[in-house]
């Protein structure tokens, strides 16, 4: 069975510094996903507002159910 990870409309901010705009990411199981960028690009940022390890705005859907919207 195939599960789905669908973020939409992440967005994160420091203070008044916008560090991430309006992501989007849609992972299945299976799938093999590599994050490439620059130092400080926001990579990790992305990855603990996904894990909800950072306060951020976005919507997570699992599997077609929205879990959290902020």
């Amino acid at each position: 069975m195939k599960h789905t990870l669908e973020i939409s409309g992440m967005r994160l901010l420091f203070d008044e510094r916008l560090i991430l705009s309006d992501v989007y990411m849609k992972i299945e199981t299976g799938d093999t996903v590599g994050l490439l960028g620059r130092n400080g690009c926001g990579k990790t940022c992305l990855m603990r507002g996904v894990y909800g390890t950072l306060e951020c705005e976005k919507s997570v859907i699992i599997d077609n159910i929205s879990v959290y919207e902020a």
